[in-house]
């Protein structure tokens, strides 16, 4: 297994809109750097609450990395998942890609699956929980950790 399956690497929520903006610059055949550029300039002025306004250049930094590491510039061993995903996505509007960018997410984030899994067995136990529920199943599953408690928070919004 490589590195990628030890790391959490959440470090920030990042926007489904966000995830359609790289997407479709990929998709219209932009280069990475174009796509970085793109990502720097269009998350920086965009909080994670969905409003506008100023950001710190490493919380939007942050952001732009996750998902140039999902889908532009994925490791090598996800480079042929992420153009399949890619190829289904060229017959998908972009209104109907959620699957997608959750899929290649996951692949590149083994730990957002991780954290999906939890919510999943909670909910199949009980009608509704807390996310103090979920950081502490996290905690079970993969120590207690403070990049734990953060990043948990993070896949969850």
């Amino acid at each position: 297994m490589s590195k990628r399956h030890d790391s959490v690497g959440i470090k920030q929520v990042v926007r489904l809109e966000w995830y359609d903006y790289a997407l479709e610059m990929l998709l219209d055949g932009r280069s990475a750097d174009e796509i970085r550029s793109e990502l720097d300039n269009y998350i920086s002025e965009r909080l994670q609450t969905g409003g506008y306004g100023e950001r710190g250049e490493q919380t939007y930094t942050k952001a732009v990395a996750q998902i140039m590491k999902c889908w532009v510039s994925p490791v090598r061993e996800l480079v042929e998942f992420r153009d399949r995903a890619l190829d289904y996505a060229k017959s998908r509007e972009k209104g109907t890609r959620l699957g997608l960018h959750w899929t290649v997410t996951t692949a590149a984030y083994p730990f957002w699956f991780r954290v999906a899994e939890q919510v999943g067995r909670l909910l199949n136990l009980q009608s509704s929980i807390t996310q103090s529920q979920i950081r502490s199943r996290c905690f079970e599953a993969m120590g207690e950790r403070s990049t734990i408690e953060r990043s948990s928070r993070r896949v969850i919004r």
